[in-house]
């Protein structure tokens, strides 16, 4: 984990953080994308997100930019989204899907980190794992031990669920 919170603290480009797709998701990953925010300063921070979520993250005062891609058949649309943006220093998926993952790593981006244990690993740069005894958590605590990794600090919703 330490070697994971050196990359943060060396970011000088972007942080690009890519979106749970469904509202309720996103809604639940609010405080560890805040928590991010918290790590990388006055670095900036990018959410791609799908478009029918964009309106939420327009009201979050953390998120420096937007960036909306689209669920076409056609990667190479978000792939070019994210060259455009040449500053991405580094990835930080909130979904599982290798597609997301491939996007990335096609769009030259020098660092994605992932979840661990999912098809798209094979693309990830790291993994952060979410451990066994933790997997049957609520989707909100994953999202706070996803962001709470690279600092090896835990940050909890209820007592009973925290992290430990």
């Amino acid at each position: 984990m330490k070697k994971l919170l050196k990359d943060f603290d060396t970011l000088d480009g972007s942080l690009l953080i890519r979106s749970p797709n469904w509202l309720g998701d996103a809604v639940m990953s609010l405080p560890a994308i805040k928590g991010f925010k918290d790590l990388i300063g006055s670095a900036s921070l990018l959410i791609a997100t799908p478009q029918k979520l964009s309106f939420l993250w327009t009201l979050c005062p953390f998120v420096d930019e937007i960036l909306e891609m689209t669920n076409s058949k056609n990667i190479f649309e978000n792939i070019r989204k994210l060259r455009n943006k040449k500053d991405i220093q580094m990835a930080v998926l909130f979904t599982r899907s290798i597609r997301t993952a491939l996007e990335c790593k096609l769009a030259g981006i020098p660092l994605v980190i992932g979840y661990g244990r999912t098809d798209q690993s094979i693309f990830l740069d790291k993994r952060i794992v979410i451990p066994k005894s933790k997997e049957p958590w609520h989707q909100a605590q994953t999202y706070l031990f996803f962001s709470s990794s690279p600092r090896g600090k835990s940050r909890t919703l209820p007592a009973s669920s925290a992290v430990t």
